[in-house]
């Protein structure tokens, strides 16, 4: 049981590799075209990978659910777009960080990609949780559910 824990977890992580790939590829390619700003290439970038990201872990690694795709796809948009929210504060607050306090010298487009490397990292480990436990097991209603009653006991 744990070393199929840790071999979907070694897959989650290649999996996401690919979709932070395609995530902080597409906005480096959005903030360098001039027309689009900083935090909506990230929001644009995020719609990317989470696409990439649901595709492969549904297919490749979590394919055992008992759940219809679309109650897992659904799941995984929630959860994928309270990362999204996580993944834009941290990046903001972290190129505020890196502008003003760490790196103030360093170029802007520098800046941007090392706060969103950090951000999307971070938030990583909550999608994989999150996925793991909510999106392709029982949903979050029930999952949430399961939770509560848990710490009562």
């Amino acid at each position: 049981m744990l070393l199929e824990f840790i071999k979907q977890f070694f897959r989650y992580l290649l999996f996401s590799g690919f979709a932070a790939a395609g995530n902080i590829g597409s906005r480096y390619l959005l903030s360098l075209s001039g027309y689009v700003n900083y935090q909506v290439a990230i929001i644009i970038a995020y719609i990317i990978g989470m696409i990439i990201n649901f595709s492969l872990n549904k297919n490749y690694n979590f394919s055992k659910g008992t759940r219809k795709t679309i109650h897992e796809l659904r799941s995984f948009i929630i959860i994928a777009l309270t990362g999204l929210l996580l993944v834009t504060v941290f990046a903001s607050l972290f190129l505020a960080l890196l502008t003003n306090i760490v790196l103030p010298g360093l170029d802007i487009e520098i800046q941007e990609t090392i706060s969103h490397v950090i951000a999307v990292g971070i938030v990583s480990v909550f999608n994989f949780i999150s996925h793991k436990y909510l999106t392709f097991k029982d949903g979050i209603r029930v999952g949430l559910a399961s939770l509560i009653k848990s710490n009562k006991t």
